[in-house]
């Protein structure tokens, strides 16, 4: 809608029609807009849930927080200092299931899902900019985060964009951030327990003002890449990855003058 703001979008199929379908985080209106695919390329709006007056969310993500066989969404809401986790019925509806607080003045921002323990349901990793943090929420009920895990950075760091992966092969979540202030990106390695280890600098990616960060596979070797937009430079810059956690010093693609690339 009008002045809506839409700050990211999460897909997945929520109503179990093999299609993709859509969930939208709109941050100026403070709702979620849920969009269904009809498998030919065109979308219809399906509800609006709201996330709370002033929330303003952020960034969106999917995953699995019952045994259900259904999509639930996570949001992360930088005006309250909340994330909110919204129960998928697998018709394309959902409900706000549980608010979570991510601590005072924690803004939380970008936020991503995985599996971080030895159970089946989704855990969340979120960025607090607020308080230069990085949290980890493990779940270990049905749709109770019952255990944080805070990661702090130092005064100068601004981490500001996240994403999950197993980036060294031992069959665990690995968790990468970019960094703002230093202009990098750093690696907290998953040890299948629910914690991490920042590592050296000799896994750190440098030179980085990344506004966009997403993982592949971009050269057909099965280890996971990643690719980052950056603002300043109007390029793309994919780092491959070797298996082990280390990184080759990227790949430019331009994108044009002026362009801006971000999320």
């Amino acid at each position: 809608g009008n002045g809506s703001h839409p700050c990211s979008v999460a897909i997945d199929d929520f109503n179990n029609d093999d299609s993709i379908d859509i969930a939208v985080a709109n941050s100026a209106t403070d709702t979620i807009g849920i969009f269904l695919g009809d498998g030919d390329g065109i979308f219809t709006i399906k509800a609006t849930y709201s996330t709370g007056s002033n929330s303003h969310p952020q960034f969106i993500a999917v995953g699995n927080f019952s045994k259900e066989n259904t999509v639930d969404i996570i949001v992360a809401n930088s005006g309250t200092d909340n994330v909110i986790l919204l129960e998928g019925y697998g018709d394309g509806t959902f409900s706000i299931k549980a608010t979570h607080s991510t601590g005072h003045n924690s803004e939380p921002y970008s936020i991503a899902v995985g599996y971080f323990d030895d159970d089946t349901i989704s855990d969340v990793v979120v960025i607090n900019n607020g308080i230069n943090s990085i949290l980890v929420l493990r779940s270990y009920t049905i749709y109770l985060i019952a255990n944080q895990t805070k990661y702090s950075a130092d005064d100068k760091s601004f981490p500001y964009l996240i994403a999950v992966d197993d980036f060294n092969n031992d069959k665990q979540r690995d968790i990468v951030v970019t960094d703002f202030y230093w202009d990098s990106i750093d690696l907290f390695t998953g040890y299948g327990n629910g914690t991490f280890e920042n590592q050296e600098a000799s896994s750190v990616i440098e030179e980085v003002i990344a506004t966009l960060l997403l993982i592949g596979d971009f050269n057909n070797d099965k280890q996971a890449d990643i690719v980052v937009a950056l603002y300043y430079t109007n390029e793309l810059r994919i780092y491959l990855g070797d298996g082990t956690g280390n990184f080759d010093n990227g790949y430019i693609c331009m994108v044009g003058n002026n362009s801006i690339p971000s999320s």
